[in-house]
């Protein structure tokens, strides 16, 4: 509400005020960890690992579920509960979250995303 209050009704959202807004950044990173817009991603073994007691051999093809990590009470504390405090700060686990892919396989389109979020949270908001 600053940022709208700030400005007269014909002015322009700019990149600085979308800076400011991280309170609606919090809330949108919860949306998409809870409802992410990508379930996940392949990828193949590079070479044999164990994982929980298993041999997982070179090769093999994996799909790595997002909403599982983003869900996982070892990552996120009370993981089913709306909470855009979480992301204050910088302490998310690497990889535990990764609306938009991770690596050489995110999303180009991410900040994109976020931008026309945080937009149009100013315009209806």
């Amino acid at each position: 509400m600053e940022i709208a209050n700030s400005r007269g009704p014909e002015d322009l959202l700019t990149i600085e005020d979308t800076k400011k807004m991280k309170n609606t950044r919090n809330a949108i990173s919860e949306v998409l960890r809870l409802k992410p817009p990508s379930s996940g991603t392949f990828g193949e073994v590079i070479s044999d690992i164990r994982f929980d007691g298993y041999t997982i051999p070179k090769g093999w093809k994996l799909h790595w579920a997002v909403h599982a990590s983003h869900k996982n009470p070892e990552y996120f504390k009370d993981p089913e509960k709306f909470d855009p405090s979480r992301f204050e700060g910088n302490k998310i686990v690497p990889f535990s979250y990764a609306p938009f892919g991770g690596g050489i396989h995110m999303c180009p389109g991410r900040e994109y995303a976020r931008l026309q979020l945080l937009c149009l949270h100013a315009l209806c908001g």
